[in-house]
């Protein structure tokens, strides 16, 4: 007669086992996931903003080699006007327009939403961030801007200023390093902050603890870096030293940036000239040298001004 074996179950050491190594093996797993996810985004970014400097070579190409204006405000003379903005200039270059009219306000209804004008991280914000003004809305956030910079003219000595016209990629000489557009600060960084105006800004520049609050900073969002696609059209993650900048005028607002672009003869880190005469003048003559800490390049005194 043969006896029915009964069925043997796991014991709860061999539970509390299998559970410890299911739980080793996500510690394990979960930071790569979360790696490789953050590399994903990294490169679709970088992608994006190949595009754009495709798109704006296509552009400088139809327009005797300029390149559209960084910002919408009206310098020196005409036509520089709202129409050169780059955000609009370069919609025909690139694919998959979708207006935003009936969903956005003001002049945000007169442009066109397309993914290559945002870093992928655009894709996450709420469909409308902010009560206030607007520029914590979501429907004006900008990841990308463009260089501050990149804009030319010459020095009027009786009105002792500068008359502003549209720069020409003949005039940036050292094309690999100079930036062209690149990531910048917005919701995702700053959050949904009232009347900010970092996160609606068009352009940007490196900047001190003495710039004020309009200025736009890279916004370090990719590993504690930025993505930056240069003149020539290639693009990278920059990861550069950082410091803490206040984003608004009581201090309480307060974000991550690099170095200024130049050192005085003092070794203390500069923005650059800021008079209008001296913006003429070639950097041996102000006095003032390449940072070593900020390899790139954002402005050429003496060469294009702004």
């Amino acid at each position: 007669m043969s006896r029915l074996r009964k069925s043997r179950g796991f014991t709860l050491v061999e539970l509390l086992v299998v559970i410890g190594i299911i739980a080793l093996l996500i510690s394990i797993l979960l930071p790569a996931l979360s790696k490789a996810r953050t590399s994903a985004k990294t490169l679709a970014c970088l992608s994006n903003l190949r595009q754009l400097g495709i798109a704006t070579q296509m552009y400088s190409s139809s327009n005797k080699m300029g390149l559209p204006y960084p910002v919408t405000t009206k310098l020196g003379t005409p036509p520089l006007d709202f129409s050169y903005l780059w955000f609009n200039l370069l919609d025909p270059y690139l694919q998959e327009a979708e207006s935003i009219s009936g969903r956005g306000t003001g002049v945000a209804s007169e442009r066109l939403y397309k993914k290559w004008k945002q870093c992928v991280v655009y894709e996450t914000f709420p469909p409308a961030a902010g009560t206030g003004g607007q520029d914590d809305l979501t429907e004006f956030a900008r990841t990308y801007k463009m260089n501050t910079h990149l804009r030319s003219g010459y020095y009027d000595s009786v009105k002792d200023k500068w008359v502003t016209s549209l720069l020409k990629t003949t005039q940036v000489k050292n094309s690999t390093k100079v930036v062209l557009f690149g990531d910048g600060i917005s919701l995702d960084l700053i959050g949904d902050v009232h009347n900010n105006g970092e996160s609606g800004a068009f352009s940007m520049q490196v900047g001190n603890d003495s710039d004020t609050v309009t200025v736009g900073i890279p916004g370090l969002r990719h590993g504690g870096g930025a993505n930056i696609v240069f003149v020539d059209g290639h693009a990278e993650t920059i990861v550069l030293k950082t410091h803490d900048i206040s984003l608004s005028s009581n201090n309480a607002l307060k974000a991550k940036a690099w170095d200024g672009e130049f050192l005085d003869a003092g070794g203390n880190v500069v923005f650059g000239p800021t008079a209008a005469k001296d913006k003429a003048k070639p950097l041996d003559q102000l006095n003032l040298r390449r940072n070593p800490e900020m390899p790139l390049i954002w402005q050429e005194p003496g060469i294009w001004v702004r």
